[in-house]
């Protein structure tokens, strides 16, 4: 009995002593999330793990098993935190020197536009279902291409685009009119805000462009400074059966370019 007593006082002792110190057998999923977020902030800045691949290993195996933790009790409080998780950049790509947000993920994704859009990285197949809730997708999606043309604009702002941007910003538009032609005007899309490239290889609100559908009108005004920003030639993406004025119609209605013809009239 004595032996007993001393076992549930030693246990009590240290019950005590890790409410004290903060100490948790099970941490809490918020917890799990902060951490989370401090360790992947450090590795995106980290330049030892960008040039040593056993400890990019080493990190891809721990994100694997916080993945699967996160996965396998998604339901236990997770899921109430799925606001936070959808905006956070923990998705490790590229062995663990970058990380994305969920939504920046789709599983068949055909080509890669780093550092915006990528295949989940085979390591972290098993946890495909958590991505999945969070925002990823089976196949990439209008509004994912939409989404690579936002982070473009905010990370080059009204500055001309550099030939790598601008290779991004070709494939993410011809990857958003693919999408289109296969659905015109989904719902998803209402509610983005459309970035487009124009002729002066700079980024704008697709509804501030123009689009030349009368070249005549165009030849004219190309003599003068007219302010008018003209949408580049989709015809350039080699988008299969392009009929750019139909094409355009694949938008919804507040994202279209004007046409030139709409815009400018003869007297």
């Amino acid at each position: 009995d004595d032996v007993h007593n001393f076992g549930r006082e030693r246990e009590a002792t240290v019950d005590r002593m890790r409410y004290t110190l903060g100490i948790v057998s099970t941490p809490a999923s918020s917890m799990i999330i902060d951490h989370l977020e401090k360790l992947c902030g450090q590795l995106q800045q980290d330049d030892q793990v960008k040039s040593d691949q056993k400890k990019q290993r080493t990190m891809c195996t721990v994100l694997t098993d916080i993945y699967h933790y996160i996965n396998d009790h998604y339901q236990e409080g997770f899921q109430n935190h799925a606001g936070r998780l959808r905006e956070i950049h923990f998705v490790a790509v590229e062995g663990c020197t970058q990380f994305v947000m969920p939504s920046q993920i789709s599983f068949n994704l055909s080509k890669e536009i780093k550092p915006f859009l990528y295949k989940l990285p085979d390591p972290y197949h098993k946890s495909k279902d958590l991505f999945l809730k969070l925002g990823a997708t089976e196949q990439p999606t209008g509004e994912q291409y939409a989404l690579v043309l936002k982070l473009l604009k905010d990370s080059i702002g009204v500055d001309v685009m550099m030939p790598n941007e601008l290779a991004s910003a070709y494939a993410a538009t011809k990857g958003l009119f693919e999408c289109l032609q296969e659905e015109a005007g989904p719902e998803s899309m209402k509610t983005v805000t459309l970035f487009l490239p124009s002729d002066s290889w700079t980024l704008l609100e697709s509804n501030t462009l123009v689009y030349n559908d009368s070249p005549s009108f165009y030849d004219r005004l190309a003599s003068y400074n007219h302010g008018i920003q003209f949408l580049v030639n989709l015809e350039d993406f080699g988008l299969k059966h392009v009929i750019t004025d139909a094409l355009l119609q694949c938008l919804p209605k507040k994202q279209r370019p004007e046409m030139l013809s709409d815009k400018v009239k003869e007297r």
